[in-house]
């Protein structure tokens, strides 16, 4: 399927999200904590429901991680323990995939984040947890995907496949973001990632952005007109098997409906020309 992340709608809400997604043509949208507007999601969850029963969206996947490798234990195990209990809840909403995250990690220097910082403590530590969320996410018939993300132990190809090793579950697999990569300084290139991923790959999300002049990168781009080139990054992840869910996320400014239809218009044809769609 080709989804919407709900995020594209951050500054308004889950409505506005699903009935644009409707609208437009996207086949789903990958739920986001961030338009629960504050609620947990015990309580929020009806309102979801009858959001996305009214307007015929389905939510295959979701936002939903924790930070399990914090030195303050305590804390970490209430992290997994809150990310434990919303799975059924979401199992309940149609989800089959959590796009999942075990923490940030983060000094002094903006630049040296992630994996570049991190220590064996901490791999254990997330591959410990994720063992636990492994063995829920079989009972209730999901699966968890990791996003490669700028500041995150999981930040780089290279420190998602030992993490994946470490965890040793098939229902815990890679999300491909090459926005995200590009972003981020110690990260490989988006086709060599997908290279090195090669069948522990299990979503992608797609975002472009540009690199400043000044340091930095702009996400205010569409898939069309940024520094990326989705059609060999797509035709990568097709020539080493990939066969799920591939969902765009408008990080940028401005009004989000104009890159929810656009980059639907350059998926479509993209993806249908690569046999993926």
């Amino acid at each position: 399927m080709i989804l919407m992340h709900a995020y594209t709608y951050r500054s308004y809400d889950f409505e506005r999200a699903c009935r644009k997604a409707r609208e437009y043509g996207w086949e789903g949208v990958e739920l986001c904590p961030m338009l629960f507007q504050g609620r947990g999601l015990a309580e929020i969850k009806p309102e979801l429901a009858d959001t996305m029963r009214r307007y015929g969206v389905s939510a295959p996947v979701a936002s939903w991680g924790g930070d399990v490798i914090q030195d303050d234990r305590e804390a970490a195990q209430a992290s997994l323990d809150a990310l434990l209990a919303g799975l059924p809840l979401l199992r309940e909403l149609g989800v089959e995939k959590i796009n999942s995250g075990v923490g940030v990690l983060v000094a002094a220097d903006p630049l040296v984040t992630g994996s570049a910082i991190a220590a064996e403590v901490h791999y254990e530590r997330a591959a410990e947890a994720f063992q636990t969320v492994a063995a829920a996410l079989a009972s209730l018939g999901m699966t968890c995907s990791f996003e490669i993300h700028m500041h995150t132990l999981h930040d780089t190809a290279a420190s998602t496949l030992k993490l994946l090793d470490l965890i040793g579950s098939p229902l815990v697999t890679a999300n491909i973001d090459a926005g995200n990569m590009y972003g981020t300084p110690h990260a490989e290139e988006a086709v060599a990632a997908v290279e090195m991923l090669a069948g522990r790959i299990g979503y992608v999300h797609a975002k472009n952005c540009r690199r400043l002049a000044t340091g930095g990168t702009d996400y205010s781009y569409l898939l069309d007109n940024g520094h990326l080139d989705y059609f060999r990054i797509f035709r990568a992840l097709r020539d080493t098997g990939f066969a799920g869910h591939v969902c765009c996320e408008y990080c940028g400014l401005g009004d989000p409906s104009v890159a929810a239809q656009r980059d639907l218009a350059y998926l479509q044809p993209t993806l249908r020309e690569l046999g993926m769609w």
